[in-house]
């Protein structure tokens, strides 16, 4: 079975410097970020609740899955680079092995 890296390295990659947000609170993206390298920051209320910094986290599933804003704010807190799914919800519903992995 392919691991998840293998199922996102066809996606868009994007660099992040520190203090970019991919994510924020309140927002709506329609996407999902598989973390690849760095370390993200999750925040809320402009408090850091907890650093993510394992490749293969995935970022922002909840609020593309369920169609709702975005519960915190992620940024990049070193240099970091994800992997990008847009439309997340709709290319889950079409590749059952991506979605299995989430």
């Amino acid at each position: 079975m392919p691991t998840l890296s293998d199922l996102t390295a066809d996606l868009p990659a994007q660099p992040l410097r520190p203090g970019e947000a991919i994510t924020t609170e309140g927002g709506r993206s329609g996407r999902l970020y598989v973390l690849e390298s760095g370390t993200l920051s999750v925040e809320r209320g402009g408090v850091v609740l907890t650093r993510i910094n394992t490749p293969g986290a995935v970022v922002g599933e909840m609020a593309a899955l369920l169609d709702i804003p975005h519960s915190a704010t992620v940024r990049a807190e070193t240099v970091a680079q994800v992997r990008v799914l847009d439309d997340a919800a709709a290319r889950l519903s079409q590749n059952a092995e991506l979605a299995l992995h989430i």
